[in-house]
């Protein structure tokens, strides 16, 4: 009876030297797997490129081809020849490129806000889009049709801000959010407005 006693006592003794070391492990533990970004106070957001969302809501080369193929005139009445129609078409494909290579430079550069600026007057995009608007790189994310180019033809550029203030504080009083307060943006021209360049 004895024996059994002892047994019992030297596996208490055991028990809590166990669960005592356990907890001593965790409490050394603790402090290390803190993540050493939290204490610098400095944090790099990455971001995914705009890329695959913008082109899948963009139309193909082949859809734009086919639609110009039924239009003769732009929006203003202009007649459009062939060579209008193909000048169309790469710049709607260069220009789609352009503004997804202007937001990946800027998330390389950890821009937050990007204004429009226009070419040339565009008067599909006159009332909805206009120099001087501008948008977050949030929006963006969430919108990404908020990327020019808006129509065939179209004028406007995106250009990425530089400064962690919005624009309406650092470039002029005439800069003002596209979006309105309820976030929702206006409504922006289809992209079959066709607008023949400059």
């Amino acid at each position: 009876m004895m024996y059994l006693i002892l047994a019992l006592a030297l596996f208490l003794v055991l028990v809590l030297i166990a669960v005592h070391m356990s907890v001593s492990r965790r409490d050394e533990e603790a402090p290390a797997s803190k993540p050493v970004l939290s204490g610098s106070g400095v944090y790099s957001i990455v971001r995914r490129s705009p890329r695959e969302t913008v082109l899948k809501a963009r139309p193909a080369a082949g859809e734009i081809r086919q639609y110009l193929a039924s239009v003769n005139v732009d929006s203003t009445g202009k007649r459009l020849s062939a060579e209008d129609k193909e000048r169309l078409v790469a710049a709607f494909a260069a220009d789609t490129e352009s503004s997804i290579a202007e937001v990946e430079a800027g998330d390389k550069e950890n821009v937050e806000y990007y204004y429009y600026d226009c070419r040339w007057e565009d008067p599909v995009c006159e009332g909805a889009v206009a120099r001087g608007h501008y948008v977050t790189r949030e929006e963006i994310y969430r919108l990404p049709q908020l990327l020019p180019p808006f129509h065939l033809g179209c004028g406007c550029v995106v250009k990425r801000q530089h400064g962690s203030e919005t624009p309406r504080k650092t470039i002029a009083m005439s800069m003002r959010p596209l979006l309105s307060e309820t976030h929702e943006p206006p409504r922006l021209p289809d992209w079959r407005s066709v607008c023949r360049m400059p």
